[in-house]
């Protein structure tokens, strides 16, 4: 069963006017659906915090009245996802775009993550280990622990092809 977050929102607000979910502040939104998502943002006026959940829509969701992002790309993507939200803030909807679609790029790795190890490999957790060597500048990197279940590492080669990708995407210069 789907629930329209917009309508939850509803019966939400309906409920606080009469004295009841007092502490519901807001919701983290991770539907491709940008109009329900709009909805949400605009529902009582602005009243709930509304976090959009898809990385590769950020851009989407700053246009439709984002204000806050939860994510999995964050923890190695926040400053190029920092850069399109500041870019968009400055009314540059072109290097916003830019910078939007760098984001999506990385997002694109995660997609074919196969390419890096069996199908359920997890590369993303192997790009935050890939980012943290990056900014402790320590060789072996800090090892973030094992994939949850049932994802598995990436390979040794795996690791060599996304550093290489990852390379040419200018992952460590961002």
């Amino acid at each position: 069963m789907n629930i329209r977050c917009d309508h939850l929102l509803d019966a939400v607000a309906a409920a606080q006017a009469q004295g009841a979910l007092r502490t519901f502040r807001g919701i983290k939104y991770s539907d491709a659906d940008l109009h329900i998502y709009s909805n949400c943002v605009h529902a009582h006026g602005g009243a709930f915090d509304i976090a959009y959940g898809k990385d590769e829509q950020m851009l989407g969701a700053l246009a439709m009245g984002a204000k806050a992002f939860v994510g999995s790309t964050y923890n190695y993507s926040g400053r190029v996802s920092n850069k399109v939200i500041e870019l968009w803030g400055k009314g540059d909807a072109k290097g916003a775009l830019e910078a939007h679609r760098t984001l999506q790029k990385l997002v694109n790795l995660l997609y074919g993550a196969a390419a890096y190890g069996p199908a359920a490999c997890n590369a993303g957790k192997a790009m935050m280990e890939w980012r943290i060597r990056t900014t402790t500048g320590k060789a072996a990197g800090v090892f973030c622990g094992p994939p949850r279940a049932p994802g598995v590492p990436v390979t040794a080669e795996g690791m060599e092809k996304l550093k290489a990708d990852l390379d040419a995407l200018g992952f460590f210069q961002f």
